[in-house]
């Protein structure tokens, strides 16, 4: 699945000008839910420009047509809506107490993190950061929230002396991989797996690097082309509480790799 809110957001939020292209992706945000409905014309008349403008701003993007961004945005639509199912009775029964949504919600939290706990593998941990540790090209590739949190895990560790790499937006992501070579380490954050369905991880491997994954996802025969896999959170987890809980675990394991890296490696305590 192609994240085009995140792009749309990226572009926004990048732009340093507001051209006609930024007015165009604002649009789309503000009625993001009636652009799958529209065809060309009646997106070019919402925006107030030509359906020809409008798709030298869809290639701009990258994405292949507008058929194609439309398909991939009711996906991404759908994708953030399913988030709202991981607890039926408490969405759809509108007489529910607030306080009980905020408990059933923290008690799957509390219990993800704790599954998490007793499931985590410090040795796999160490091994990962031996790797960073040793490897002068790193970079984390993330999907979606993912990307985020590679970010933030990359500010921490230039923190600590170590330069790694990693983008915000996956097309950039993708580009880089261009750049990776047999000295590279590439680690990719993915909580419910997803990525495996992509064939990111494929690329990656051509490039004959080293790859670790961070997923809760434990079917680790999907990350087969990994050098080693990090599995996380509850294994008997259901896929829509996956995503949406597993947000929180992951950011928890990134700080104990920042933690743990800086107890092994900082230089301060050499």
């Amino acid at each position: 699945m192609e994240e085009v809110i995140y792009r749309l957001l990226f572009f926004v939020n990048s732009s340093r000008e507001k051209d006609v292209y930024y007015t165009i992706a604002w649009t789309m945000l503000e009625n993001i839910n009636q652009v799958p409905k529209y065809n060309i014309n009646q997106l070019a008349d919402m925006c107030y420009t030509s359906p020809a403008t409008i798709s030298r701003f869809i290639k701009k993007l990258d994405f292949e047509s507008f058929g194609d961004f439309k398909n991939k945005l009711e996906h991404t639509i759908k994708y953030y809506n399913d988030q709202l199912s991981f607890n039926l009775k408490l969405i759809d029964n509108k007489s529910i107490k607030p306080s009980t949504i905020e408990n059933e919600f923290y008690d799957l939290l509390i219990d993800n993190l704790e599954q998490s706990r007793k499931n985590i593998n410090m040795r796999s941990l160490d091994k990962l950061l031996e790797l960073i540790y040793t490897h002068n090209k790193i970079s984390f590739f993330g999907m979606q929230f993912s990307q985020y949190i590679a970010m933030e895990i990359q500010a921490k560790f230039i923190a600590l002396g170590k330069l790694a790499t990693a983008f915000v937006d996956f097309q950039e992501q993708l580009k880089h991989i261009e750049e990776l070579d047999e000295n590279s380490l590439v680690i990719m954050l993915s909580v419910a797996g997803r990525v495996a369905k992509t064939d990111i991880i494929k690329k990656i491997k051509r490039k004959k690097v080293k790859l670790a994954v961070i997923t809760q996802d434990p079917d680790v025969e999907r990350f087969k082309e990994a050098d080693l896999v990090i599995n996380f959170g509850n294994p008997d987890i259901k896929s829509v509480e996956s995503i949406v809980l597993g947000r929180y675990t992951l950011l928890s394991i990134m700080d104990i790799l920042y933690y743990r890296y800086g107890q092994l490696y900082n230089h301060r305590n050499n």
